[in-house]
C-alpha cells in the first residue's frame, strides 16, 4: 500500500516539475525544475529497491549534467 501511494505522489511531483520545465520563462527556474525532476526521478528507484541506480540518477543527472547546463547557460549569457 505504501509504494502504490508514494508512487502517486512520485508521479505527480515529477510531472508537476517537467511542466514548470515546459512553461517557464526563465531558465534559471526552468533548471532548477529540471534538477527537481531528476531527483523524483530517482524516488522512483528507491520505491522499486533500487538504491544504487537512485544514487546514480542523483549524483550522475542532478549534479554533472546540470552543472553542465549551468555552465552553458553562463557561457552563452542567455
Amino acid at each position: 500500500m505504501f509504494e502504490i501511494i508514494a508512487f502517486y505522489i512520485f508521479a505527480a511531483l515529477t510531472i508537476g516539475m517537467f511542466a514548470i520545465v515546459v512553461m517557464s520563462r526563465n531558465a534559471l527556474y526552468s533548471m532548477s525544475a529540471l534538477a527537481g525532476g531528476m531527483i523524483f526521478i530517482s524516488g522512483f528507484f528507491f520505491i522499486l529497491d533500487a538504491e544504487f541506480l537512485g544514487v546514480v540518477q542523483i549524483v550522475v543527472y542532478s549534479g554533472a549534467i546540470m552543472a553542465l547546463y549551468a555552465f552553458g547557460m553562463m557561457f552563452f549569457d542567455t
